[in-house]
């Protein structure tokens, strides 16, 4: 049930045997009860000049001053004090009297009086009971008699008031520990998204969206130890751009960026779950075939040219692709296999056109990848396969720099 519902004795959970029993604690008794309310008349008379003297002297204290603010806010305090004086004399010291000292401590707490102040207060206004008890009651032994019994009984109040502050404090520890819970949470969540920003920054190649190199190569050792481990094969796929240089340097940075684009879009369309597509830099790309053999992988390469080709624009650009199965004889470390899967690439760019070679194939034997590309690939910009031209040997410095170009540099 909401704070709302409940009176302040409800909330703290203060009945009628709670009351007696507090009572019993500070020692108030059935006769203090009669004799406060006996003398209540005389005591209480022209209780607006003790009112005017006790905040007289509150307002000297510029603690006090300060929380006061205004003319009316004395007005509503004096009138809040009127009352307090007058029940303190009721000698009905049940669940109403008990929730208006409550209310009391309540609203001292909300505008921000210190348990210092108050008691400050309640010290003022005592002395100046007295005062009035010793003018207005007859004979000292009644004088004590009803001394006692009004100290007793503020002894009570200051207990319920007290009661009331320490509710409040622990309340609003409660709220603070659930602001900082749900903080906490909303910082672990904020955390977790930017460890996450952070990973795919770490993780993907900023223009195209997929992997980068770095990623790639823990993928490729990872799942090369794990076809060590079980027997299984896989193949790996490292795929060059033709002719990717003379488009960006004609046509411009943002229609290289969106060919590297296009090419990254169609790996993710032809790779299945579990694959891993990466952009190795450059205009080179290479991808990681779970469960695949040569020829799954000569099938997925020409898929791949294809989708290259449906695109709309190429600009004369080219795929050269080679690709390396997994053999455990051959290749004892990732470097092995991608250094077989390179190679296979690099005979891919001798021929013109788009090219698929295998890293099984000879060097003359460039149609041994199977199925060739549809009949009208050479309409759609790319070339049926076939044997490349005879390979003149270059001086050191032409060779030199044509691999250069070729990686993208």
């Amino acid at each position: 049930m909401k704070h709302t519902e409940l009176t302040l004795c409800e909330q703290m959970h203060i009945g009628v045997q709670a009351v007696e029993r507090r009572l019993r604690l500070v020692g108030v008794t059935r006769e203090d009860c009669a004799t406060l309310k006996r003398f209540k008349a005389v005591i209480t008379a022209n209780v607006e000049e003790l009112l005017d003297e006790f905040y007289d002297v509150l307002a000297n204290v510029d603690e006090v001053a300060r929380l006061i603010g205004d003319k009316e806010g004395l007005m509503r305090l004096k009138r809040s004090l009127r009352n307090y004086v007058l029940t303190l004399f009721e000698g009905e010291y049940g669940l109403d009297y008990v929730q208006s000292r409550l209310r009391v401590g309540l609203v001292h707490k909300r505008i921000g009086v210190t348990p210092k102040l108050f008691m400050t207060a309640v010290l003022h206004l005592t002395r100046m009971l007295r005062q009035r008890i010793r003018s207005e009651v007859p004979g000292m032994e009644q004088q004590m008699e009803v001394m006692h019994a009004l100290e007793r009984v503020v002894f009570f109040d200051l207990a319920l008031i007290f009661d009331t502050y320490i509710q409040s404090l622990m309340d609003e520890i409660l709220y603070r520990s659930e602001e900082l819970t749900t903080y906490a949470k909303e910082l672990e969540q904020m955390v977790a998204e930017r460890t996450r920003e952070l990973e795919d920054l770490a993780r993907l190649d900023g223009l195209t969206g997929i992997p980068n190199q770095r990623h790639f190569h823990a993928e490729l050792r990872r799942e090369f130890l794990r076809a060590q481990r079980m027997g299984s094969h896989f193949s790996l796929v490292y795929m060059d751009l033709d002719n990717f240089k003379i488009a960006n340097d004609t046509w411009g940075h943002k229609v290289g960026d969106q060919l590297l684009k296009n090419v990254a879009e169609c790996l993710k369309g032809c790779c299945r779950e579990g694959d891993v597509t990466a952009r190795c830099g450059g205009d080179e790309f290479c991808a990681i075939l779970m469960d695949t053999g040569i020829h799954g992988a000569q099938q997925w390469a020409h898929r791949l040219i294809e989708a290259f080709d449906a695109s709309e624009e190429r600009y004369g650009v080219t795929l050269s692709i080679g690709i390396a199965q997994f053999e455990p004889i051959l290749d004892h470390e990732p470097e092995q296999l991608l250094k077989r899967a390179d190679e296979a690439m690099y005979r891919a760019k001798l021929a013109e056109g788009h090219a698929v070679v295998s890293a099984e194939c000879d060097e003359d034997a460039l149609l041994c990848e199977g199925r060739p590309p549809p009949r009208d690939a050479k309409r759609r910009g790319g070339r049926e396969l076939r044997p490349p031209r005879a390979k003149r040997e270059p001086d050191a410095a032409a060779e030199q720099a044509g691999m250069a170009e070729a990686s993208g540099a």
